[in-house]
């Protein structure tokens, strides 16, 4: 098994484990065993296809997988919540919700998100019992589904580092 060393900023950013393109950028896919997911990453769908097929193996964990399936749109709730439920429990944890949306939303404020996750997830999490059921995201207004769907229209700030060409702002975007 070969494990990569990624880097905690780009784990905590949602980068792609091969490229550190943002992973909400482009189309992104999810790894499979035959029993359901392998483990909870993501890659992007371009770069998946560039890895030789011998290479099944996650390059976060190390995990192997025996296929790779797109992750659904939020458009299809269901599905959505059935990508992101790792161990096929029916509940989502604090971390599945947050990798899952870091990864998926296009122009997440990812530092603001981490700074609110605490006072979010006291929403999303309305029986209190440390995880989010399908039942719970669908709450009006403040539920998990109501903010994904806000936070995938999101646009604000580049999504992208600025080119290096431009040493100034690439330097500024990577250190803000």
């Amino acid at each position: 098994m070969t494990s990569y060393a990624i880097p905690v900023t780009a784990t905590r950013l949602a980068e792609c484990p091969l490229c550190f393109e943002p992973l909400a950028n482009e189309p992104i896919l999810i790894l499979r065993q035959k029993d359901g997911r392998s483990c909870g990453h993501y890659i992007h769908e371009r770069c998946a296809h560039r890895t030789p097929p011998q290479h099944s193996c996650c390059p976060v964990c190390g995990v192997h997988y025996s296929g790779l399936v797109k992750f659904p749109d939020i458009s299809d709730p269901q599905a959505w919540f059935q990508a992101i439920d790792t161990d096929f429990d029916g509940r989502l944890t604090k971390q599945e919700v947050v990798t899952a949306l870091k990864a998926t939303c296009r122009g997440l404020d990812v530092a603001a998100f981490d700074r609110d996750i605490d006072s979010l997830w006291a929403n999303w999490d309305v029986n209190r019992d440390g995880f989010v059921t399908i039942d719970e995201i669908f709450r009006d207004q403040i539920g998990l589904l109501a903010y994904a769907r806000q936070a995938y229209s999101r646009t604000a700030g580049p999504a992208n580092p600025p080119p290096l060409s431009d040493q100034y702002a690439w330097f500024t975007f990577w250190d803000g």
